[in-house]
């Protein structure tokens, strides 16, 4: 249950987990655990420490699975969602739509076919307008990869922190539709944001009269 180096440890296993998690929620489960062993980097571990002195003092680094756990928390609080998404068939391609509470639909998009593929050409549309679209990128060298993994840009930094100034925007076209080009080995989170957000509903708060509460207590 260790896992195997040159497998569990490598960027393969980080699309393996973004799309195993993304699915597991669309499906309505309450949880997932991912166990991991802080002492074996070689593993399955999201996180681990290089040494037994580094375990002892706190410091661990993250994994490529961490980065798959990064990803798939925008879909915390979502539902799942059925929008327009189609691509080319020979594309060995993975999708999950779920749409958050403020009306943002939520697209994670796993292209597993391998390096050297041609990209796959996702459209997606939706029944209402958006009024921006972006894309968050999991990528790293190679499937085999254990270190250089990014998500949109930026690496977890040594004290946990990770840090992105903004998802790549997205341009629809004339359509409404959007079209993102996901290379091979890579994920895409794609955000689209409604044109016009749900408008919050207010409960008027009952009151109370002061003898009423008097003759309650």
């Amino acid at each position: 249950c260790g896992g195997r180096p040159g497998i569990s440890n490598t960027f393969g296993s980080a699309l393996w987990a973004a799309d195993y998690v993304a699915r597991t929620m669309a499906a309505g489960m309450a949880g997932i655990n991912f166990h991991g062993n802080l002492r074996n980097c070689l593993g399955y571990s999201p996180l681990c420490a290089a040494s037994a002195q580094d375990l002892a003092e706190g410091r661990l680094r993250a994994q490529p699975e961490w980065y798959a756990l990064l990803l798939d928390r925008a879909f915390l609080g979502d539902t799942p969602a059925a929008p327009s998404i189609t691509w080319e068939r020979r594309a060995n391609v993975d999708v999950v739509a779920m749409r958050a509470a403020s009306g943002a639909l939520h697209v994670l998009i796993i292209d597993d076919d391998p390096l050297g593929s041609r990209a796959a050409a996702v459209r997606l549309s939706a029944s209402w307008r958006f009024r921006s679209a972006s894309v968050l990128a999991l990528r790293a060298r190679s499937l085999a990869s254990t270190s250089g993994v990014t998500l949109g840009n930026a690496t977890v930094a040594p004290d946990g922190t990770w840090r992105v100034d903004d998802a790549a925007p997205v341009r629809p076209e004339r359509s409404g539709r959007v079209t993102v080009l996901v290379p091979p080995s890579g994920a895409d989170l794609v955000t689209l944001i409604p044109a016009e957000a749900p408008r919050p509903t207010y409960t008027r708060p009952r009151t109370v009269h002061p003898s009423k509460r008097a003759r309650r207590a």
